[in-house]
């Protein structure tokens, strides 16, 4: 026995209702995750020199910059670094890593709101990142 037009309609739109409903349940799940996102990708200094060049350079962009180190470890290479808010920048956290192969130096700068402050989109993350990163440049490459 051959199934009714009506029958028939009612057991594709179940199915159409429910692929859109995972469809719906899918794009908030990943809207939900991407805006919770403290990271992202870092900003990126790949260069050959010194890791105590590297080093000094990040603190003395940290100082220019108006930043305190946190947090830091020489021997893996990491810093985290806050900065408070002003009249024309809110509050912001650095975490940088430093990583030496022989003679390259692979220096990746990830920038995230402070604890408690709203969370960054990532233009702003990249923005404070590359900010950060400029000066670096501009000292370890004279």
């Amino acid at each position: 026995m051959k199934p009714s037009d009506d029958q028939h309609r009612s057991k594709t739109t179940g199915a159409g209702r429910s692929l859109r409903l995972l469809l719906v349940i899918t794009a908030v799940v990943i809207a939900a995750c991407s805006s919770t996102s403290t990271t992202g990708e870092p900003a990126t200094l790949v260069y050959v020199g010194s890791s105590d060049d590297t080093w000094t350079a990040i603190h003395i962009v940290l100082i220019d910059l108006d930043y305190d180190v946190e947090k830091e470890n020489r021997d893996e290479g990491t810093i985290r670094a806050t900065r408070s808010a002003d009249e024309t920048r809110p509050r912001s956290v650095l975490t940088i890593d430093q990583v030496a192969r022989t003679e390259t130096i692979s220096l990746y700068v990830r920038a995230q709101a402070a604890p408690g402050d709203p969370p960054m989109d990532d233009s702003r993350r990249r923005e404070l990142a590359e900010e950060f990163l400029e000066p670096v440049k501009a000292l370890l490459y004279k």
